[in-house]
């Protein structure tokens, strides 16, 4: 535990040091050059006239500028990144293949890592690198969420909002700004041109939220609980530190901050400080229409893979593809485990599992079709597994592996694809080369098998169909269960297949 909080105490340190270069003047200074304020102003009048006007809502003229400024922010200013680069020449999307060294003037704005890409046709490099600094921002305009919420914040602190950088230890940052109108903190998402929707993340995104810090340059506050309405969950999940470890680290943190503070001003602070601690213990029920949706930016296959697409679309979610990524390529295999347990698909040749990016949150978010399936936990046996849905005569699931557009093909297949059957169950396990070819092999269900595939296919899809003898849609629906797994088994994969790579002939 020990060595945990010194890496979690290192990341507050690292995220506090970031938040600091927010309070060079010269640097405010630029970007309020580059925002329109006159257009601003007069944009927050309109929105205050529509709010009281169309909703009945009495909104501050402040609180109106955030909301003009974040959505002058995302339509005009700022630009998302696609996960790839567009070579100038070809015009056409580059291909990952690693990462590069920064260059010393990129180390310069806080690069501390280049994304390289190849253009398809011409071959030519491309270099992202992942800039942190926000004046280099300024010129860029262009990145993920990282470079968002960077310059989003330095806009907020350039027009003279109280704004606070907030982390999300599970993959994401966006920025806070406090509201004296409302007396408290407004969650901003620069990324989706959101404000104050803090549950967004849980129940829209399906985030399993651990630890949620906001930094400005005299505070430090652990706002976890304002982004969940599932407590109990979350604390289950915060396993990086001790709780008391936390708060007495975050005390100690703000303490040094205020002490110099002359005393009104410090009295001020720490009232603040306690009102918004004690806004924590009551759990908000209700959830907006607007926290129900799924993530809108990046690709569709991205967010399909984190899981992000949003309650609503869960039963539609299909058309994801496995491919290669440029560990696989390079290492001439692709591997994908799935753990009915955790829910979770995994990528690595690795025996042990280490979660990368590219792992799939979700059974249905790693599927390219599916009928009539859901997962089911037996919390009284501890089990968990895919089952046809109640009521349906039967279900069916293809899992699509393509490796075309790396210019390989499948060169051998080893796969591990459990099921199992009781009374009148029926349930069949195949492969099949390319999408619409022919069976290469039917699995047992039982056994891991190895074999060479004939001719040079580039896809093969892994197909399950689950039934009933008898035909008894409501009784018999348990009788036939893919990837059966204890829940608390973590470490084993149900599936698991290897696919091994050759160049294409």
């Amino acid at each position: 535990m020990e060595r945990k909080e010194a890496q979690f105490y290192g990341k507050l340190l690292s995220s506090y040091n970031h938040v600091l270069m927010y309070e060079d003047t010269k640097l405010q200074d630029l970007y309020l050059s580059h925002i329109p304020v006159v257009e601003l102003q007069g944009r927050a009048e309109e929105i205050k006239k529509e709010k009281f006007e169309n909703e009945g809502k009495t909104m501050s003229l402040e609180d109106c500028l955030l909301l003009a400024l974040l959505k002058w922010f995302k339509s005009d200013f700022f630009h998302g990144f696609t996960r790839s680069l567009k070579c100038d020449d070809c015009q056409m999307q580059g291909t990952a293949i690693g990462g590069g060294v920064a260059t010393a003037e990129e180390q310069r704005w806080g690069a501390g890592r280049v994304e390289l890409y190849q253009c398809p046709k011409c071959k030519k490099i491309m270099r992202f690198p992942r800039y942190n600094h926000p004046q280099k921002l300024l010129e860029t305009r262009i990145g993920r969420c990282g470079e968002w919420a960077n310059a989003f914040t330095m806009c907020c602190i350039a027009l003279g909002f109280k704004t606070r950088y907030v982390l999300d230890w599970t993959d994401h940052v966006w920025t806070e700004v406090f509201s004296d109108a409302q007396q408290k903190w407004l969650h901003c998402d620069p990324c989706e041109g959101i404000c104050d929707r803090p549950l967004l993340y849980e129940a829209g995104w399906n985030k399993k939220l651990t630890y949620i810090i906001a930094f400005a340059k005299n505070q430090i506050m652990d706002v976890t609980w304002r982004y969940s309405n599932k407590h109990e969950e979350v604390r289950k999940r915060r396993n990086e530190c001790r709780e008391t470890w936390l708060v007495l680290t975050i005390s100690t943190f703000n303490k040094n901050f205020l002490d110099p503070l002359p005393k009104e001003q410090k009295q001020k602070a720490e009232i603040q400080n306690m009102k918004e601690l004690v806004s924590f213990l009551s759990v908000k029920k209700e959830i907006s229409d607007e926290e129900r949706q799924g993530r809108t930016s990046g690709s569709v296959e991205w967010r399909r893979a984190r899981g992000e697409l949003g309650e609503s679309s869960k039963e539609a979610i299909t058309g994801f593809v496995f491919k290669p990524n440029e560990k696989d390529v390079q290492a001439g295999s692709m591997r994908v485990r799935y753990s009915t347990a955790t829910d979770m698909y995994y990528r690595g040749l690795e025996d042990d599992v280490i979660p990368g990016n590219d792992d799939v949150k979700g059974w249905q978010n790693g599927v390219n079709s599916m009928t009539s399936v859901f997962r089911k936990e037996e919390h009284d046996w501890k089990m968990s597994y895919l089952a046809r849905k109640e009521g349906t005569e039967s279900g069916k699931i293809t899992w699509i592996f393509d490796v075309s557009e790396c210019g390989c093909e499948i060169d051998e297949v080893s796969v591990r694809a459990l099921f199992t059957t009781f009374e009148d169950g029926e349930a069949k396990m195949e492969l099949k080369e390319d999408k619409d070819g022919g069976i290469i092999k039917i699995l047992d269900g039982i056994s891991d098998t190895t074999f060479k595939p004939s001719g040079h296919p580039v896809i093969i899809k892994l197909t399950a169909s689950l039934g009933c003898k008898k035909n008894d849609k409501d009784n018999c629906w348990q009788h036939s269960q893919i990837f059966r797994q204890p829940l608390d088994n973590q470490n084993y994969y149900p599936l698991d297949i290897t696919v091994k790579l050759k160049p294409k002939k």
